[in-house]
């Protein structure tokens, strides 16, 4: 007997009841709304690759088992995502994991955080309510756009869009766009694992963890 064609969104309902959870309880876990679900377990939406990491640590599985691509179910590590990366990648990897680490504890010491996309073309501004799901500012009850919707419209349209992230502790607001986002919360990140060295009086051997690509050259002129 020939073997069945299994489909990703197929694989992911199969993944949530081996969990033993509800789908609504996953779509809680994954920070993603309940239409969007159904469309990747009908197979209406590709899952993007940040939804498909994020599902498989939720559901202890492989990413490729996820995608269809293999049929070992074995969970995998990080660490086995990123033997056939090259030194960049790994680099990038660590720098989001990090950075994404801040923002959890900046959140808890009551610095709040917000994205907004503003779509300038359709004069349409979006505000990023979870990790994956950007909503309309005027129009809350509205489904949403994720990830991969959001990047579309950047491609259709490009030089009208951008990305302000708009921070605010106390009576202090900054607003940044991404490539500066990113350089500040690498620099918090930088500044955390120096105070760490002083407390715990570490060796000073770690490198420092390196800015965005753009900011390289301009953050090697200051080294100098």
């Amino acid at each position: 007997m020939g073997k069945l064609e299994v489909s990703p969104g197929q694989r992911l309902r199969s993944c949530i009841r081996n969990a033993g959870i509800t789908e609504s309880e996953f779509a809680n876990l994954a920070e993603i709304d309940r239409p969007t679900l159904s469309k990747y377990l009908n197979d209406k939406r590709k899952m993007s690759e940040n939804f498909l990491f994020k599902a498989a640590k939720l559901l202890d599985t492989n990413l490729a088992y996820l995608n269809c691509e293999i049929d070992d179910d074995s969970p995998q590590r990080v660490i086995d995502w990123l033997e056939d990366d090259t030194e960049e990648e790994i680099t990038k990897s660590a720098r989001a994991m990090k950075c994404g680490a801040i923002e959890k504890t900046l959140e808890a010491l009551g610095i709040t955080t917000e994205k907004y996309f503003y779509d300038h073309a359709n004069n349409i501004e979006y505000l990023q309510h979870d990790n994956l799901i950007w909503y309309p500012v005027s129009d809350e009850n509205h489904s949403g756009i994720d990830i991969m919707e959001l990047e579309e419209i950047i491609r259709a349209h490009p030089g009208q869009c951008e990305v302000i992230i708009r921070v605010e502790y106390k009576n202090y607001v900054m607003e940044m766009d991404s490539i500066e986002y990113n350089r500040w919360l690498t620099r918090m990140v930088n500044k955390l694992e120096l105070a760490l060295q002083d407390t715990f009086e570490l060796p000073y051997n770690l490198t420092p963890l390196p800015v965005p690509d753009e900011l390289d050259s301009l953050m090697k002129k200051y080294d100098e």
